[in-house]
């Protein structure tokens, strides 16, 4: 009689394990309230759009150094069915006549067309940094992965105009990708 109690306990505490590690790693697993997370841009990320560019980049700053205006990107990955909610960046300018330009963009994998998501202008020339923010519009927030790849582009437009650093905040709601 007490053998198959044993066996019954064994079958019942593997059970147990099996439902458990499931839940840990199933990329069906949905939280009960969507959690917020934070995807940083660093200056050090970041290349330009032009190959005869002259630019400054440290891990803390990015900036041209003259010649044409020219804008720098990174990609952005972020979790398949995420919601951007806000772009970030930290910058600093004194140039009254070019103020910086911010943007996500998405491109189609199909025919790579270029949409923004978001877009921001930094205006305030005092040279001390600065941040300024824009949140994203709701029709094209939702991260697809599977149709568009995502970039964050800084168009500085004159030297004075520094980027410093950037941050989308967006929300999820299960573990997978």
């Amino acid at each position: 009689m007490k053998d198959w109690r044993i066996a019954v306990a064994a079958a019942v505490a593997t059970i147990a394990v099996i439902g458990a590690a499931q839940a840990i790693t199933d990329t069906a697993f949905k939280y009960s309230s969507p959690k917020v997370g934070f995807f940083s841009i660093n200056p050090v990320a970041m290349t330009s759009d032009q190959s005869f560019m002259d630019y400054v980049r440290t891990s803390t700053s990015l900036t041209r150094e003259g010649g044409a205006g020219a804008c720098f990107g990174t990609g952005v990955n972020l979790p398949e069915g995420a919601k951007m909610t806000t772009l970030a960046v930290w910058y600093q300018s004194d140039d009254v006549g070019a103020d910086p330009e911010f943007s996500i963009e998405r491109q189609r994998h199909s025919d790579g067309t270029l949409e923004t998501v978001a877009h921001v202008v930094g205006q305030d020339d005092s040279q001390t940094r600065k941040l300024v923010t824009v949140t994203v519009g709701s029709t094209v927030a939702t991260v697809d992965n599977q149709r568009y790849s995502y970039a964050f582009r800084v168009c500085p437009f004159a030297i004075q105009n520094v980027f410093r650093s950037a941050r989308i905040r967006y929300t999820y709601s299960d573990a997978g990708d």
